[in-house]
């Protein structure tokens, strides 16, 4: 076989770049998330916590990207954004000590 009747090379695939990240939430919070996860998230197709969370919070992401920015990702902020702070509570209603 020739060269020219060779299909072109795949391209390598992309490198993933893989970032370690932290909350602080509630730990009857961080119950219920792992206990979800790990009650049906292999029903669900999740590999293990981290592919929840990730695959959770893009699915919030692409939902309020498609409501606020035309189904577009947003932009990074001009101005650092405000976050909650330490010692705020995290959720609505919810005290924290």
């Amino acid at each position: 076989m020739s060269d020219e009747n060779l299909p072109p090379p795949t391209p390598a695939p992309k490198a993933q770049k893989w970032r370690i990240q932290a909350w602080i939430y509630d730990e009857d919070d961080d119950s219920r998330i792992r206990n979800a996860m790990w009650a049906v998230g292999h029903r669900e197709g999740y590999a293990d916590l981290s592919d929840f969370i990730v695959r959770t919070m893009l699915e919030k992401v692409e939902e309020l990207e498609a409501k606020y920015n035309n189904g577009r990702p947003f932009q990074p902020p001009t101005a650092q954004p405000r976050g909650r702070g330490r010692g705020r509570s995290l959720r609505p209603g919810k005290a924290v000590e």
